[in-house]
């Protein structure tokens, strides 16, 4: 467990909750409504002014006041993928 103290814990206040509410709201004004999850990930980047790096950067694209870092999608050809499922 030494890796998590590599990271900061950042615990939600009313600053985050008010960010969370505007991204819900602009979400649905753009016609781009976002997940209860997803609007949290994004209020705590808009908030803390801190890179949002994800896989599904579509998700957070109309998000305003965010940076996104998408990450790349590597394809495993469905063979490979069932071993690397029966290792887990």
């Amino acid at each position: 467990m030494r890796h998590v103290d590599l990271f900061t814990t950042l615990y939600p206040d009313a600053d985050t909750c008010a960010h969370w509410a505007d991204v819900v709201s602009e979400g649905r004004t753009a016609g781009r409504p976002i997940g209860t999850a997803d609007a949290w990930i994004a209020a705590c980047a808009r908030q803390w002014g801190i890179m949002l790096v994800t896989a599904n950067a579509r998700d957070f694209d109309h998000v305003r006041g965010i940076t996104l870092a998408p990450t790349l999608t590597i394809r495993i050809p469905e063979s490979k993928h069932d071993r690397l499922r029966n290792l887990a």
